[in-house]
């Protein structure tokens, strides 16, 4: 078991999902979103993040 810090991740992700990039990170509300990947470790490092708007709003299902 892993356990973060507080602000480690952004707020409000709706959607968390696997990539071959790594985990998409995605906001329903903002269309925000972001990805980043976990070591062995259990480190998370975000890779790229989207502004508000770069993702459609209101989905329900990321694929």
């Amino acid at each position: 078991m892993q356990t973060w810090p507080t602000g480690s991740f952004a707020t409000g992700s709706t959607s968390i999902v696997y990539t071959p990039n790594g985990l998409l990170f995605y906001n329903a509300q903002t269309g925000a979103g972001a990805i980043g990947t976990i070591d062995s470790a259990g480190n998370h490092t975000t890779h790229i993040t989207y502004p508000n708007g770069a993702f459609a709003l209101s989905w329900n299902r990321v694929a």
